[in-house]
């Protein structure tokens, strides 16, 4: 339900994202998932963020980003790939709510960080 929520995103149909997001949760909640310990619920989490950015809902937006970003830095790290990819998208968020003047530099130590992460 995440992949095809995250997929009706990609495509802007964002209704049938949301309906398949919030039915993700739904299902993760009856299998036990914590809100923010599993990694499946954190997709959920993040997917929510990014669609409510996208249909302008910055204060969703930012709750749910926040709320992925807090985890994932506890629970892999800085480093840690979706991490940095959630930094991205709050940085993202931050300029499309114009505040580009710290939204700016969070992006450009994002981008700097995950290069740096992606060297082999």
């Amino acid at each position: 339900m995440n992949a095809l929520g995250h997929l009706y995103l990609l495509l802007g149909r964002y209704d049938g994202a949301r309906e398949m997001l919030m039915a993700a949760s739904a299902g993760q909640s009856k299998l036990g998932f914590s809100k923010e310990a599993e990694t499946a619920q954190l997709r959920t989490i993040f997917n929510m963020g990014l669609l409510s950015r996208e249909e302008g809902k910055f204060a969703e937006a930012e709750e749910f980003l926040g709320r992925a970003l807090d985890a994932e830095m506890r629970l892999y790290g800085m480093e840690a790939y979706s991490t940095l990819r959630c930094r991205l998208e709050v940085a993202v968020l931050k300029i499309r709510r114009s505040t580009p003047g710290v939204a700016e530099e969070e992006l450009k130590v994002g981008i700097k960080e995950l290069e740096s992460a992606l060297e082999v």
